[in-house]
């Protein structure tokens, strides 16, 4: 006969005992299977010690710990035993992690014997424990009841949760998350002499963490409580498990000499010349080397995960059981986990300047984001690298003016919250031949900013580094600026962060797909399920989005640098004497831009806005067109007298990504799903206005009108046949 079951725990490792104890706990009738014996140490919960603590690098594990503190000490009480030591924890680190974790609360330290101690009391709740009972399938529909069916009998269960550790895969094989399960060689050591022994004891001895940032090396320790006499001091990092997830014979050399030399290094009370054991133990670590806790589909809440402890999940095992628990009785998580979920409100992919606002501003919104790039953070193949980047009211489009306020109030609050400088108003001056300054003048009057129109010979009176005939007209725009770029980028990745999302670098979007309403992301390391993508890729959008035929256009631009023709007169060149600049030669069709020597000290930038098309695979070419330099070098010479024009001091590049008219994509493709989002085509003048963008794509994935009215830059406009 088929038992019938409202919970079935498979996984009777730490995470699924505690899990079973609040099920059963909340009145559901619960089973926990363990396809082992109980008390084996194939998987990672075995073993007589482990580190709890409060200090994390990500606060959203802080409340999971408080979690786990509060019901081990009801758990002490009630079973008068102890089950924790409480011995502060040590983290030294280089670099300035250390730093970042200082407002946390004190650290501490928990033994084994949680787990025992969860089972006794899930069987006094009168749960049903089956060991030695490995699972063979599970129903995989989306209908309640569920069938499971093990190598002894059947049962039915309402809800399934999967606490399997690195067999989730095989007993959830719709899981494509890119697991990585290894095995740790863990190490214990013995002090130097035997009358430094007591050292290594829980009374004189923390818990400890320690990372070598540059070198990428984590270790932690703990107290002699596993072999008398002996620390355990471990590299966090281990060898592939075997094809059938076993342990490898023998760990690699490295991952026993490292943790030696530590020792060796700063340790000098202990002997690391050789461990006195090596031990086994399995980590899963999840894409993110965080937890993974909830459904594995938003198409169901019946079949739940909680996994990928990635090393540390023991100590917040309660607080995770507890999670799943609520989550399988239809309540609202005691503590919010969302962070740990592996399903998403939002991925956005590309995390340049565009992608980097629009995370930050999901994320704000309340929407659970995940940021994408498939490049190293940091990287220079895009268009968001460098030092600086102009800001400005004037445009020759009004309906640019809005996004430009916007971004000016989000930078003000962000440099309020983040108590740092993002920009610097030095005024902006734009000079052109024929009618362009009287389009900007009337825009910028029509909107009550302020600003001054000049004729081309009076520039010189506000700027010496400028000499300009009569046939120029100017205008002086004093809310322009120099936006410090690389701190914009810096300061929106680390909000987003603040706020909870989640930044995968190095992580390359193979594709996407749809059912439903729910939206793939397929990457090289994982599948995400969320409700919106947003694709905010630069040049890469006719990758991801092959089938949308406007004529984009990515250019490599030659990044010029220009220094004056007598040192005396290089601090003319500084942002607090050269303002930001744009030049336009209208019967000559020249565009150019300037901008003061932020990026490299004692030269300004001077560039052609235009350059050479990009190569098939969206690289530099090789070979670059002399215009690129020839036309700013000419436009020196004829036009500014302090700056050496014969040939630029150096040149970097940059890639502009143009639609059709020059203007910004925003919002859903035409013929394409509404929950699919672009922001794109910034075609060299995009940085400034991010912040708007973002707010306003999030806007969008929210359902919510945006802020700005940014209609005139839907791909709508473009006609059918261009699609």
């Amino acid at each position: 006969m088929t038992k019938h079951y409202d919970v079935v725990v498979v996984g009777a490792g730490i995470f699924g005992s505690c899990t079973a104890y609040h099920c059963q706990r909340l009145g559901m009738r619960t089973l926990l299977l363990e396809q082992f014996n109980l008390g084996h140490s194939n998987g990672s919960s075995h073993g007589k010690s482990r580190i709890t603590r409060y200090a994390h690098t990500d606060p959203e594990y802080v409340p999971l710990v408080g979690d786990s503190y509060s019901q081990i000490e009801q758990l002490e009480k009630m079973r008068g035993e102890k089950l924790w030591n409480k011995l502060g924890l040590l983290w030294a680190a280089t670099g300035n992690q250390v730093q970042s974790i200082s407002g946390h609360l004190q650290a501490h330290n928990i033994e084994h014997e949680v787990i025992r101690g969860n089972e006794e009391e899930f069987k006094h709740l009168g749960g049903t424990i089956q060991e030695n009972e490995p699972l063979i399938s599970h129903d995989e529909s989306y209908d309640s009841p569920l069938e499971l069916t093990t190598k002894n009998r059947k049962y039915t269960s309402n809800k399934i949760i999967f606490t399997v550790g690195c067999w989730i895969t095989k007993f959830f094989p719709h899981v494509n998350f890119k697991i990585k399960p290894i095995s740790l060689a863990v190490c214990y050591w013995k002090a130097k002499e035997e009358n430094q022994r007591h050292l290594l004891d829980e009374k004189h001895f923390p818990v400890v963490i320690a990372k070598n940032l540059e070198k990428k090396e984590y270790y932690f320790a703990l107290p002699d409580t596993d072999y008398q006499g002996a620390i355990k001091l471990v590299l966090d990092d281990g060898d592939e498990l075997n094809e059938d997830l076993s342990h490898p014979k023998k760990n690699n050399k490295d991952f026993v000499d490292l943790p030696g030399k530590f020792i060796t290094e700063h340790i000098p009370v202990v002997d690391g010349t050789k461990p006195y054991k090596v031990d086994q133990c399995k980590y899963t670590n999840s894409p993110d080397h965080h937890y993974l806790i909830g459904p594995v589909s938003s198409e169901t809440s019946n079949i739940l995960v909680g996994g990928c402890g990635s090393g540390s999940g023991f100590k917040t095992a309660p607080g995770i059981g507890r999670a799943l628990a609520e989550m399988a009785a239809g309540e609202k998580t005691t503590v919010d986990v969302s962070f740990f979920s592996p399903n998403y409100d939002v991925v956005v992919v590309g995390a340049g300047i565009f992608g980097s606002c629009t995370a930050y501003n999901c994320q704000k919104l309340g929407l659970k984001t995940l940021l994408l790039e498939q490049f190293e953070l940091g990287h220079i193949n895009g268009s968001s690298h460098g030092k600086s980047r102009i800001t400005r009211y004037a445009h020759t489009e009004v309906e640019y003016v809005d996004l430009v306020g916007d971004a000016y109030e989000q930078i003000f609050e962000l440099e309020r919250v983040r108590g740092e400088k993002l920009w610097k108003k030095t005024g902006l001056l734009w000079v052109s031949t024929g009618d362009e300054i009287a389009k900007i003048h009337s825009n910028l009057k029509s909107k009550n900013i302020e600003h001054e129109v000049l004729k081309g010979t009076d520039v010189e009176k506000h700027y010496p580094q400028f000499k300009l005939n009569d046939e120029w007209n100017a205008l002086i725009d004093p809310m322009g600026g120099v936006i410090y770029a690389d701190k914009w980028l810096n300061a929106f990745r680390d909000e987003f962060k603040k706020l909870g999302g989640i930044i995968h670098d190095r992580e390359t979007v193979f594709s996407h797909s749809e059912q439903g309403d729910t939206l793939y992301v397929n990457t090289n390391k994982a599948r995400y399920t969320t409700k919106k993508i947003i694709f905010t890729v630069g040049c890469w959008i006719t990758k991801f989005l092959p089938d949308v035929k406007f004529d984009i256009e990515p250019v490599s631009i030659s990044v010029c640098y220009w220094k004056a023709k007598n040192e005396a007169e290089s601090h003319l060149l500084n942002d607090d004497h050269y303002p930001v600049v744009i030049a336009q030669e209208m019967e000559l069709k020249v565009f150019h831009y300037s901008l003061p020597d932020n990026d490299y000290p004692g030269a300004i930038k001077f560039c052609y806005h235009y350059g050479d098309r990009l190569t098939n695979d969206l690289a530099h070419p090789e070979n670059r067109s002399q215009n690129c330099i020839d036309l700013p070098a000419k436009f020196i010479r004829n036009y500014m007298p302090v700056i050496d024009g014969s040939v630029p001091v150096k040149v970097d590049k940059c890639i502009y990504t143009n639609s059709p008219d020059e203007h910004y994509i925003i919002g859903p493709i035409p013929t394409k799903n509404p929950n699919i989002l672009v922001g794109g085509c910034g075609s060299g003048s995009g940085f400034k206005v991010a912040p708007g963008i973002g707010k306003a794509l999030a806007e969008m994935a929210a359902g919510k009108k945006t802020t700005v009215d940014v209609s005139f830059f839907s791909a709508d406009r473009f006609k059918p046949s261009k699609i």
